[in-house]
């Protein structure tokens, strides 16, 4: 079974159709009564159920799930639809719910025909998850720049990995392009320097990774804020939202986020672990706010 725990919670929606050719007026001959109502009871049981029966699954919660018929000439449509809040699709059980009522429909038409074919089960539509969230995004290469504040790491006593964790997270965006990678200390004053650099050149986005503790040289959320034309307290609420599922010091982490002339700033915090989690709860929807920019901010 697939590994999701890392994946965000989004709404995901999927429907799915089917065919079971037979002569419709059928429907009404069986000594076994009310096939469609029959058939779409079983299907929404399958729909809830679909976990249960196709191994690599997950149980979601499905928090919507319709199943309609349609009566063609020669054969019955069956469409199933549904939703579900989680971390992983529902097109398996608007799926499974197809099957399940054309197996039914089969399995009560079958006293009085015996020429009826299951025919063309397939997804239509899949809605959901990062690759929906990418959807109007911006297509144009977006200029990101790393800031790793760290004395240990300024001074060679520590690797950075907080920083290469978000590189790495970032890689699989192909119109992110790296353009600055830096350390510096714990002084606000080299910061601000570092981080005012970016926002003078247009940095599209520039990403600071350490500071947003409760020591006393973490100061890295009162020195960026100084910068901010507009603070994006949402940024800090996701963050902590999110990494919270992994652990509850996440809470203690004060990041945030704000715009500055052009430049979208996300103070995040040090830890691999913090860092890594804040790009995937992140990305890609944080690039919505670079697209928003260009109608206000021009080049």
């Amino acid at each position: 079974m697939r590994d999701v725990s890392e994946k965000p919670v989004t709404l995901r929606r999927a429907i799915a159709e089917g065919f079971v050719v037979v002569d419709p007026t059928l429907l009404d001959q069986t000594p076994k009564k009310d096939v469609l109502a029959t058939a779409r009871a079983g299907a929404l049981l399958a729909i809830k159920k679909t976990w249960e029966t196709i191994p690599d699954c997950h149980p979601i919660p499905v928090d919507y799930a319709e199943v309609s018929f349609e009566i063609l000439k020669d054969r019955i449509r069956i469409v199933a639809e549904v939703k579900s809040i989680a971390r992983t699709g529902c097109e398996m059980e608007a799926l499974n719910g197809v099957a399940t009522a054309a197996l039914i429909i089969y399995d009560m038409l079958k006293p009085v025909v015996s020429d009826i074919s299951i025919e063309s089960i397939r997804l239509l539509l899949k809605e959901g998850g990062k690759s929906s969230l990418r959807k109007g995004l911006p297509d144009e290469a977006v200029s990101t720049a790393i800031i790793v504040i760290s004395d240990s790491v300024h001074a060679g006593k520590k690797e950075d990995k907080a920083g290469k964790a978000i590189q790495k997270e970032l890689s699989q965006y192909e119109n992110i392009q790296i353009v600055d990678y830096d350390i510096v200390p714990d002084e606000p004053e080299q910061i601000l320097r570092k981080v005012k650099e970016h926002v003078d050149k247009g940095t599209d986005i520039i990403i600071t990774t350490g500071g947003t503790g409760i020591g006393p040289r973490d100061q890295t959320p009162e020195t960026i804020r100084q910068l901010f034309d507009k603070e994006l307290e949402g940024v800090g609420e996701l963050v902590r939202s999110y990494g919270q599922q992994y652990s509850p010091y996440a809470y203690l982490s004060r990041a945030t986020g704000g715009l500055s002339g052009r430049s979208l700033i996300l103070v995040l915090p040090g830890s691999t672990k913090g860092a890594k989690e804040s790009i995937k709860a992140l990305m890609p929807h944080i690039l919505h706010v670079i697209k928003v920019r260009d109608k206000f901010y021009k080049h």
